[in-house]
């Protein structure tokens, strides 16, 4: 199939799209997101664009005036290119960073915050690391390696089961041995169940997780202690779905129909 280059404005930015691609399309490859509330309907007339140079094919005006498509304005969700083209971008039509609302007050894009400690809520992460030494074995004591951690785990968690995945287990004779059977010791929690993870020489580091917060608008990224429940630093930026519609039905609707 055909190539043609697309050239935006004002970054400059050039790619290559097949023939039969939308310009909306072809600005999310060049990295440049527009604004389609209505998922790519023509509906919303946020996408709108101005042709430069070239003659693409365009299905539909949505809702701009004459005036504004006489003077070379277009949809870039009902604009498909056809021929080589200069597309500029208004500031309008951009997919703007979104103020980060993070702990209680707003964050700019990808900011980092003051530490916070969850002291009201119950820390229950689902993962968890211990400390054990284990004995190393002796002529009166062969008990294979992975039943000799187990029953140690098993006097710190007496609740639940306790496995090991296969990886683990393959590195475990030779972790022991290095770490003169001082190590350390992550576990999932599984429900019914609890998975050995990993297993280092003794590592007196607090294990760390990252709490997730994906929302319509914004995503939202925090590191987290799991043995105190401190946040050490947050970090956002908006959902680039957005780009695919205001509203979760729209990306749906989007994503079944061209994808």
């Amino acid at each position: 199939m055909a190539l043609y280059t697309v050239k935006f404005m004002p970054e400059n930015r050039s790619i290559d799209v097949e023939a039969g691609t939308s310009l909306l399309k072809a600005a999310s490859m060049a990295g440049i997101p527009i604004k389609s509330g209505c998922g790519g309907k023509g509906s919303c007339g946020a996408c709108k664009v101005l042709v430069m140079t070239g003659k693409p094919q365009i299905t539909g005006f949505g809702s701009l005036s004459s005036e504004l498509v006489s003077k070379g304005w277009t949809l870039a969700c009902k604009t498909i290119v056809t021929e080589g083209l200069t597309i500029e971008i208004p500031p309008e039509s951009r997919l703007k960073e979104h103020q980060v609302l993070v702990d209680g007050s707003k964050k700019g894009i990808l900011s980092e915050h003051n530490s916070t400690v969850f002291s009201n809520y119950l820390i229950q992460p689902l993962v968890q690391k211990v400390k054990l030494q284990l004995s190393p074995p002796s002529l009166t004591d062969n008990t294979g390696d992975w039943t000799r951690l187990h029953l140690e785990l098993r006097k710190v968690f007496d609740n639940k089961p306790i496995e090991i995945s296969l990886p683990v287990l393959q590195d475990l004779p030779g972790i022991l041995r290095e770490s003169s059977w001082d190590i350390s010791v992550t576990l999932a929690d599984l429900k019914d169940k609890l998975v050995v993870t990993r297993v280092e020489p003794d590592n007196n580091l607090d294990p760390f997780g990252l709490a997730i917060d994906i929302g319509t608008t914004t995503v939202v990224v925090s590191l987290v202690n799991l043995n105190t429940g401190e946040t050490v630093a947050s970090q956002g930026t908006y959902n680039k779905q957005a780009r695919y519609g205001d509203d979760v039905i729209s990306r749906i609707v989007y994503a079944s129909e061209s994808l």
